[in-house]
Protein backbone atom coordinates (compact mmCIF):
# COMPACT_ATOMS: atom_id res chain seq x y z
CA UNK A 1 0.00 0.00 0.00
CA UNK A 2 1.23 3.24 -1.14
CA UNK A 3 2.23 5.56 1.63
CA UNK A 4 0.14 9.20 2.35
CA UNK A 5 1.78 12.23 2.01
CA UNK A 6 2.29 14.29 4.39
CA UNK A 7 2.49 17.58 3.14
CA UNK A 8 4.46 20.27 4.99
CA UNK A 9 3.76 24.44 4.44
CA UNK A 10 6.17 25.92 6.89
CA UNK A 11 8.65 23.76 6.38
CA UNK A 12 12.16 25.57 7.24
CA UNK A 13 11.22 27.06 10.15
CA UNK A 14 12.01 26.83 14.13
CA UNK A 15 8.68 24.52 14.42
CA UNK A 16 9.00 23.51 10.66
CA UNK A 17 12.04 21.87 11.18
CA UNK A 18 12.30 19.68 13.88
CA UNK A 19 8.11 19.03 12.77
CA UNK A 20 10.38 17.54 9.49
CA UNK A 21 12.54 15.33 11.96
CA UNK A 22 9.67 14.11 14.00
CA UNK A 23 7.79 12.81 11.20
CA UNK A 24 11.05 11.61 8.74
CA UNK A 25 11.91 9.17 12.23
CA UNK A 26 8.52 8.22 12.26
CA UNK A 27 8.86 6.51 8.34
CA UNK A 28 6.45 9.11 6.85
CA UNK A 29 6.31 10.46 4.04
CA UNK A 30 6.74 13.97 3.26
CA UNK A 31 6.26 16.67 0.72
CA UNK A 32 8.10 20.15 2.74
CA UNK A 33 7.28 23.05 0.62
CA UNK A 34 9.80 26.45 1.12
CA UNK A 35 10.80 29.31 -0.87
CA UNK A 36 14.52 29.23 -0.08
CA UNK A 37 15.81 26.25 -1.56
CA UNK A 38 19.37 26.36 0.09
CA UNK A 39 17.70 25.35 3.14
CA UNK A 40 17.23 22.13 1.83
CA UNK A 41 18.91 19.37 4.30
CA UNK A 42 19.24 15.78 3.33
CA UNK A 43 16.39 13.74 5.21
CA UNK A 44 15.03 9.92 4.80
CA UNK A 45 11.73 10.28 3.48
CA UNK A 46 11.36 14.17 2.93
CA UNK A 47 10.70 15.51 -0.63
CA UNK A 48 11.56 19.06 -0.92
CA UNK A 49 9.42 21.31 -3.38
CA UNK A 50 10.39 25.14 -3.85
CA UNK A 51 6.91 27.01 -3.98
CA UNK A 52 6.00 30.14 -2.88
CA UNK A 53 2.22 29.47 -1.50
CA UNK A 54 0.87 33.48 -1.60
CA UNK A 55 0.65 33.06 -5.31
CA UNK A 56 -2.43 30.83 -5.89
CA UNK A 57 -1.48 29.64 -9.23
CA UNK A 58 1.40 27.65 -7.68
CA UNK A 59 -1.46 25.49 -4.94
CA UNK A 60 -3.06 22.78 -6.87
CA UNK A 61 0.67 21.72 -8.05
CA UNK A 62 2.48 22.08 -4.82
CA UNK A 63 -0.88 19.91 -3.08
CA UNK A 64 -1.83 17.66 -5.43
CA UNK A 65 -1.93 14.06 -4.01
CA UNK A 66 -1.48 15.44 -0.17
CA UNK A 67 -3.60 13.07 2.24
CA UNK A 68 -2.78 15.34 5.32
CA UNK A 69 -1.47 19.17 5.76
CA UNK A 70 0.64 20.90 8.19
CA UNK A 71 -0.29 25.39 7.23
CA UNK A 72 2.26 27.56 8.77
CA UNK A 73 2.62 31.02 7.05
CA UNK A 74 4.70 34.16 7.76
CA UNK A 75 2.35 36.60 9.55
CA UNK A 76 2.50 39.52 7.33
CA UNK A 77 -0.67 41.50 6.98
CA UNK A 78 -2.70 39.38 4.46
CA UNK A 79 -1.31 36.42 5.85
CA UNK A 80 -4.98 35.20 6.54
CA UNK A 81 -5.92 35.24 2.84
CA UNK A 82 -2.99 33.34 1.50
CA UNK A 83 -4.44 30.45 4.51
CA UNK A 84 -7.75 30.48 3.55
CA UNK A 85 -7.20 30.32 0.09
CA UNK A 86 -4.15 27.46 1.16
CA UNK A 87 -7.68 25.25 2.72
CA UNK A 88 -9.71 26.18 -0.27
CA UNK A 89 -7.28 24.36 -2.47
CA UNK A 90 -6.81 21.66 -0.15
CA UNK A 91 -10.49 20.82 0.38
CA UNK A 92 -10.67 20.73 -3.97
CA UNK A 93 -8.04 18.17 -4.02
CA UNK A 94 -9.04 16.01 -1.05
CA UNK A 95 -6.97 16.78 1.33
CA UNK A 96 -8.21 14.83 4.03
CA UNK A 97 -6.28 16.40 7.22
CA UNK A 98 -5.53 19.99 8.20
CA UNK A 99 -3.24 20.77 11.01
CA UNK A 100 -3.15 24.25 11.65
CA UNK A 101 -1.11 26.47 13.34
CA UNK A 102 -2.66 29.67 14.93
CA UNK A 103 -1.79 31.85 17.53
CA UNK A 104 -3.18 32.02 21.73
CA UNK A 105 -6.00 34.48 21.21
CA UNK A 106 -7.61 33.88 18.05
CA UNK A 107 -11.02 35.40 18.08
CA UNK A 108 -13.74 37.68 16.67
CA UNK A 109 -13.18 40.15 19.79
CA UNK A 110 -9.57 40.20 19.00
CA UNK A 111 -7.99 43.55 18.98
CA UNK A 112 -4.44 42.00 17.67
CA UNK A 113 -4.68 42.24 13.75
CA UNK A 114 -2.53 39.02 13.76
CA UNK A 115 -4.82 36.82 16.12
CA UNK A 116 -7.98 37.91 14.10
CA UNK A 117 -6.44 36.97 10.83
CA UNK A 118 -5.69 33.54 12.28
CA UNK A 119 -9.49 33.07 13.67
CA UNK A 120 -10.70 33.83 9.98
CA UNK A 121 -8.72 31.28 8.40
CA UNK A 122 -9.87 28.62 11.74
CA UNK A 123 -13.59 29.35 10.64
CA UNK A 124 -12.85 28.52 7.66
CA UNK A 125 -11.39 25.53 7.77
CA UNK A 126 -13.99 24.34 10.52
CA UNK A 127 -16.65 24.73 7.70
CA UNK A 128 -14.64 22.27 5.07
CA UNK A 129 -15.78 18.71 4.71
CA UNK A 130 -11.68 17.92 6.01
CA UNK A 131 -11.22 16.96 9.67
CA UNK A 132 -8.51 19.70 11.60
CA UNK A 133 -6.62 20.39 14.15
CA UNK A 134 -6.02 23.65 15.47
CA UNK A 135 -3.10 24.36 17.40
CA UNK A 136 -2.70 27.84 19.57
CA UNK A 137 0.64 28.08 21.24
CA UNK A 138 1.67 31.10 23.50
CA UNK A 139 4.76 32.56 23.14
CA UNK A 140 7.92 30.45 22.34
CA UNK A 141 10.77 29.92 24.16
CA UNK A 142 13.01 30.37 21.29
CA UNK A 143 11.98 34.03 21.02
CA UNK A 144 14.39 34.72 23.99
CA UNK A 145 17.00 33.82 21.50
CA UNK A 146 15.87 36.77 19.01
CA UNK A 147 15.13 40.53 19.58
CA UNK A 148 15.19 40.25 23.23
CA UNK A 149 18.85 38.38 22.86
CA UNK A 150 19.65 41.42 20.85
CA UNK A 151 18.73 44.05 23.67
CA UNK A 152 20.13 42.20 26.47
CA UNK A 153 23.05 42.19 24.68
CA UNK A 154 23.29 45.82 23.69
CA UNK A 155 21.78 47.71 26.36
CA UNK A 156 20.93 45.43 29.46
CA UNK A 157 16.67 46.05 28.58
CA UNK A 158 14.32 43.20 28.16
CA UNK A 159 11.25 45.50 26.29
CA UNK A 160 7.55 44.29 26.83
CA UNK A 161 4.59 45.30 28.09
CA UNK A 162 4.37 43.00 30.92
CA UNK A 163 4.91 44.59 34.11
CA UNK A 164 4.87 41.81 36.91
CA UNK A 165 3.28 39.02 34.85
CA UNK A 166 4.15 36.06 34.03
CA UNK A 167 4.12 34.11 30.77
CA UNK A 168 3.92 30.08 30.23
CA UNK A 169 6.37 29.78 27.36
CA UNK A 170 6.89 27.16 25.08
CA UNK A 171 9.74 25.21 23.99
CA UNK A 172 8.80 25.17 19.81
CA UNK A 173 9.80 22.00 20.12
CA UNK A 174 7.24 20.89 21.90
CA UNK A 175 4.62 22.53 19.33
CA UNK A 176 6.44 20.27 16.78
CA UNK A 177 5.53 17.34 18.82
CA UNK A 178 2.06 18.29 19.16
CA UNK A 179 1.92 18.72 15.78
CA UNK A 180 3.47 15.54 14.70
CA UNK A 181 1.30 13.68 16.84
CA UNK A 182 -1.88 15.24 15.13
CA UNK A 183 -0.41 15.03 11.84
CA UNK A 184 0.19 11.23 12.82
CA UNK A 185 -2.38 10.07 13.99
CA UNK A 186 -5.46 12.63 13.05
CA UNK A 187 -8.37 10.29 14.07
CA UNK A 188 -7.26 10.97 18.22
CA UNK A 189 -7.17 14.88 17.43
CA UNK A 190 -10.01 15.62 14.25
CA UNK A 191 -11.59 18.55 15.11
CA UNK A 192 -9.70 19.55 18.34
CA UNK A 193 -8.19 22.69 19.22
CA UNK A 194 -5.53 22.83 21.67
CA UNK A 195 -3.84 26.06 23.30
CA UNK A 196 0.18 24.94 24.15
CA UNK A 197 1.87 26.11 26.86
CA UNK A 198 4.85 25.74 28.66
CA UNK A 199 4.46 23.98 32.17
CA UNK A 200 5.52 26.45 34.14
CA UNK A 201 4.61 30.82 33.92
CA UNK A 202 7.31 32.71 34.80
CA UNK A 203 7.96 36.50 34.93
CA UNK A 204 10.75 38.48 33.14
Amino acid sequence: MEKQIITIIGSTGTIGSELIDLLSKSGASIRAVMRDFSKVREIPGVVWVQADVSDASTLDATLAGTDRLFLLTGNRAGFGQTQIEIIKTAEKLGVKHIVKLSALGASPKTTSGLALEHWEAEQVLENTKMTWTILRPHAFMQNWLGEEAKTVKEEGAIYAAIGDGKVPFIDARDIAAVAAEALLHPEKHQRQRYVLTGAEAIGF
